[in-house]
């Protein structure tokens, strides 16, 4: 059965179709835009380190948009997760604020891109949320890609002819072969192929499952910038512990989570004949929340994500 924000969704679209499926178009559009911009733009400003400890808070970050739009209560594991990985974040970023390296928090630049960073987890979140609730409008990778790299070039375009000027050939003629190389594999491998990947990965295994990987972007975090850049945020004996913390907290979470949504559809009636939408992801308002469907999940149906 079906829960939770799609069944709204539901019963807005039979209203005006067409309206609210170009509306929910248009917000996965906008959000994708926003994680787009945000994960290019934030790195340059602070140590990657940085933002992928930011992008791990996402997970509490859905659970508690969807228990404001559903009117869940959340349950206490996600508090002490949240809590433990708070502490592991500050163990890490507090040795940070006092190093006036490039890319610390010790520079204004440094906080910007922390706020960048903290901009593009609210707008992955808000997308993964909208995502899932309107699983039952059957769009495609595909038709998302087309929507999402059509305005992303528009609006980039629009942003950086102020900044660069358009005398491209004199950009280009600076650049060696393997610049170009980088921007190949940065525009047909690394931004596409993540937005693909992360989109049928969440529509075929359910976020839950997904977001159990999410540790793992901090540590590849780490070593890339050590053997990429040479450097790393990351320094100290208290920032790894602080690492190794908040690394634990939210997989133990999402774990917790991903066992709890297969308890509840084992003792669900016919749970395990149902079949979801091919182009859609799992239900994983359950998971993601952890608490007991409202009076409104009983009548309805649909999922969120996490």
């Amino acid at each position: 059965m079906q829960r939770g924000l799609s069944a709204r969704f539901e019963a807005l679209e039979r209203a005006h179709p067409r309206r609210h499926r170009a509306l929910a178009l248009a917000g996965l559009t906008v959000f994708s835009l926003g994680v787009c911009i945000g994960q290019i733009i934030s790195p340059g400003f602070v140590d990657p380190a940085i933002v992928q400890l930011v992008q791990l808070s996402q997970v509490f970050f859905i659970a508690i948009v969807q228990s404001l739009l559903l009117r869940h209560r959340l349950p206490w594991q996600l508090w002490l997760a949240a809590a433990v990985t708070l502490g592991g974040s500050a163990m890490v970023v507090a040795p940070n604020i006092s190093q006036s390296s490039a890319g610390s928090l010790g520079t204004t630049r440094g906080w910007i891109g922390f706020g960048l960073s903290v901009v593009t987890v609210m707008s992955g979140g808000l997308c993964l949320v909208l995502m899932q609730a309107t699983r039952h409008m059957g769009f495609t990778i595909q038709e998302l890609q087309y929507w999402y790299l059509a305005v992303a070039c528009v609006l980039l375009t629009a942003i950086t002819l102020p900044l660069d000027g358009t005398d491209w050939g004199v950009m280009a003629a600076y650049w060696s072969a393997a610049d170009w190389l980088v921007l190949a594999l940065l525009g047909s491998v690394v931004f596409v192929g993540l937005a693909f990947a992360l989109q049928h990965a969440v529509w075929q295994l359910g976020a839950p499952t997904v977001s159990l990987m999410a540790g793992q972007r901090l540590v590849s975090a780490i070593v890339l910038s050590r053997l990429i850049l040479g450097t790393s945020a990351v320094q100290t004996g208290l920032q790894i512990a602080g690492i190794a913390v908040t690394i634990a907290s939210v997989t133990a979470f999402m774990w917790w989570s991903f066992r709890q949504a297969q308890r509840r559809q084992a003792s669900t009636p016919g749970a395990a004949t149902e079949v979801p939408p091919k182009s859609a992801p799992s239900s994983i308002e359950e998971a993601a929340i952890g608490g007991k469907e409202g009076n409104e999940s009983s009548n309805a149906s649909a999922g969120l994500k996490a």
